[in-house]
C-alpha cells in the first residue's frame, strides 16, 4: 500500500523543533508527533525543520546541495527522511516489530519506543563520538536496553517502501572547486539561497541569520560570508571557565571592522540564570559538550538561522595530511548542540561544511601558489579563512594568531577528562553525583580491570603506531607500519565518573520527552 500522506500532531509541550515519526505496514498515513515550529506542507506530504540552498516553496530540502536541519517527504517510492549535510546531526531510526520510528531526536524517539539506553553497556558515547572519524568509520548502530537497535544517519536521506525497506541514499555533491574564487563564490551562493530561504514569508517561523565569532580564522571567515548574506549581528563567546581568563577568545574587535552589532557572552558568568541543570541537554548528545557555553546566549539564539566555523580547523588547515571526502573532523564542535538547538529553536549553518565533500579540492587551493600572501606558516595555518576575511577588510593582526578555544567539555576527544566540578554548576553536579552512586556495575573490581588493561594496551599500540624509529626501521626493508591504533577507541582515555555523564543527562531528556507526549 503506497504512503498516501503525513498525519501531523502538534505537541506543544515538545521542544519546538523535535519531530518523531511512526510507520506502520499496512497503513497509508505516516504519524508525525513534532513541535509548534515544524514546518507542515498544506498537503500533508511534507515537513521539516530546517532551511536549504534553494526555494522554500519547491520543498526540495533532500536534494539540495546545502540542507540544514531535517525533514520528510512522501514520493512514490516511499518515504524519505533527510538529514542534514554537514554532520553535527544525524537522523535516527529504531525498527519494531512492524513499526519503524525515525526522528532528529535520539531521546524522543527512545521515549517513542518505550525504550532506553542500556546501564550494561559502557561504550555509548565512544560510540557515538566516532563521526568525527569519518562516514565510512563511524558506528551507525548502539544497543538499547530492550534489545532493539537505535541507527544514526548522517549526510544522507533514507527512504523507507510501503514493506518497510530502508535505502540510504548520498547527498548530491557540489560541482569540482578549481580556483579560489571557484570555492568563495560557491559558498556565498550557498549561504546567500539558505537565509533567503530561512526567510521566505510562507514560512509559518522565519529565521534572522545570526553569526558566532571568535579570534580564530573559522567563525570570522563564516561571519564575512554572512554578512554578504544580509547579517547584521555577532555573537562571541569570552571564556568558558574562570581559570580561562588568559584565552579569551572574544572576536568583538573583528566584527566591529566588519560592522556587525556584537552580544559576548560568558558562560561561567551566566549560566546560573538559565533552567535547571543546564549542561544536561548537551551532554546528552553523547558528544562531549563542548558548545555548553551557547547556554546564556539561548534568547539571542533564538529565531536565528546561526552561521558557525564548525570544521574549518580541518577543512581549511592547510597542512593536513589527509583530506578526506568522508568528511574526518579534528574533533566533535558543533555535536552537542542538537536538543539545546531543538528546544531553543534555530538553525545552525556550520559554513565550512558546505561544500566539504571536495575537501582534497579545497585542500590544493589551500596550498596553491596564488594563496601564498595569505599563508603565515607554523602548524595554524589556513590561507582560505585568512584570505576571506583580511580581503573583508579585517586587519591580518586581529584575528588566526593562536588557537585560543575556550570551550570545557566534560568528554574530550584526546587527552584526560577533567574533573566534573569543574564542568558543572553546583546543583548539577550534586544532582550528578547521586546519580553516580548508583551505577554500581561500574565500580566492580573485574569490569575496572578489564578496562584499565585495554586502556594500557591502547596507549602501547598508539606509540607503537606513532613510532618514528619503527617506521624507519620498517622502511629500510621496505614495509610499512600500522596506520591506525588495532586497540578500539573506546579505550583511549583512563576511565573516570564523566563517563557516567551521557547517562545522567540522557535522563533528563527521558523526562523531558515523557512528560511532552504521554
Amino acid at each position: 500500500m503506497p504512503y498516501a500522506r503525513f498525519r501531523l500532531k502538534q505537541v506543544d509541550t515538545l521542544p519546538c523543533l523535535a519531530w518523531c515519526a511512526c510507520i506502520t505496514r499496512g497503513e497509508s498515513d505516516v504519524h508525525i508527533y513534532h513541535g509548534n515550529s515544524v514546518e507542515c506542507a498544506l498537503d500533508a506530504r511534507s515537513f521539516h525543520e530546517g532551511a536549504w540552498s534553494g526555494s522554500h516553496g519547491d520543498g526540495n530540502f533532500d536534494e539540495a546541495l546545502t540542507f540544514t536541519g531535517s525533514g520528510g517527504r512522501v514520493t512514490e517510492d516511499g518515504v524519505v527522511f533527510a538529514s542534514s549535510t554537514h554532520t553535527l546531526e544525524p537522523v535516527y531510526l529504531v525498527r519494531l516489530q512492524n513499526t519503524i520510528l525515525c526522528s532528529n531526536s535520539m531521546h524522543f524517539i527512545l521515549s517513542e519506543a518505550s525504550d532506553w539506553l542500556d546501564v550494561n553497556y559502557p561504550y555509548y558515547e565512544a560510540d557515538i563520538m566516532t563521526i568525527m572519524f569519518g562516514l565510512t568509520r563511524y558506528k551507525s548502530s548502539i544497543p538499547t536496553r530492550t534489545g532493539n537497535t537505535l541507527r544514526s544517519y548522517y549526510r544522507c536521506n533514507i527512504v523507507i517502501s510501503d514493506d518497510l525497506v530502508v535505502t540510504r541514499h548520498s547527498k548530491r555533491s557540489p560541482p569540482p572547486f578549481v580556483t579560489f574564487q571557484d570555492y568563495c563564490a560557491f559558498l556565498h551562493s550557498e549561504v546567500q539561497q539558505v537565509a533567503e530561504n530561512a526567510a521566505a514569508p510562507q514560512r509559518r517561523r522565519r529565521y534572522k541569520p545570526l553569526t558566532t565569532i571568535s579570534s580564530g580564522y573559522d567563525s570570522p571567515a563564516a561571519a564575512v560570508v554572512a554578512r554578504a548574506a544580509g547579517c547584521t549581528e555577532a555573537i562571541t563567546l569570552t571564556r568558558a571557565h574562570p581559570g580561562l581568563a588568559d584565552r579569551n577568545d572574544s572576536g568583538s574587535q573583528i566584527a566591529m571592522q566588519l560592522g556587525l552589532k556584537v552580544t559576548e557572552v560568558d558562560y561561567f558568568a551566566g549560566r546560573n540564570a538559565v533552567p535547571e541543570f543546564p549542561e544536561a541537554e548537551f551532554m546528552a548528545t553523547g558528544h562531549g559538550g563542548d558548545d555548553m557555553p551557547l547556554a546564556v546566549a539561548e534568547a539571542e539564539l533564538a529565531g536565528t538561522l546561526l552561521c558557525t566555523g564548525f570544521h574549518g580547523d580541518k577543512v581549511w588547515d592547510k597542512n593536513d595530511k589527509q583530506p578526506s571526502r568522508s568528511i574526518v573532523r579534528g574533533g566533535i564542535s558543533g555535536c552537542s548542540l542538537a536538543e539545546f538547538r531543538l528546544r531553543a529553536g534555530f538553525l545552525n549553518l556550520p559554513v565550512p561544511f558546505i561544500g566539504c565533500i571536495r575537501h582534497p579540492e579545497i585542500h590544493r587551493i589551500s596550498n596553491a601558489p596564488d594563496m601564498a600572501p595569505w599563508s603565515i606558516g607554523g602548524k595554524y595555518d589556513r590561507p582560505v579563512p585568512r584570505r576571506i576575511v583580511e580581503q573583508a577588510g579585517v586587519p591580518r593582526a586581529l584575528f588566526g594568531q593562536a588557537k585560543k578555544g575556550v570551550a570545557t567539555p566534560y568528554q574530550s576527544d584526546t587527552g584526560r577528562n577533567p574533573p566534573m566540578d569543574r564542568v558543572l554548576c553546583k546543583a548539577s553536579y550534586l544532582d550528578f553525583i547521586a546519580f553516580a552512586q548508583t551505577f554500581k556495575r561500574y565500580s566492580r573490581r573485574t569490569y575496572r580491570m578489564h578496562y584499565d588493561i585495554m586502556h594500557g594496551l591502547y596507549i602501547l599500540n598508539q606509540r607503537v603506531v606513532w613510532s618514528g624509529k619503527l617506521k624507519r626501521a620498517l622502511g629500510r626493508v621496505g614495509l610499512s607500519g600500522p596506520s591506525r591504533v588495532w586497540v578500539p577507541w573506546r579505550f583511549a582515555k583512563p576511565w573516570s565518573t564523566n563517563f557516567l555523564a551521557f547517562y545522567w543527562a540522557a535522563t533528563k531528556m527521558r523526562q523531558r520527552y515523557e512528560r511532552s507526549v504521554r
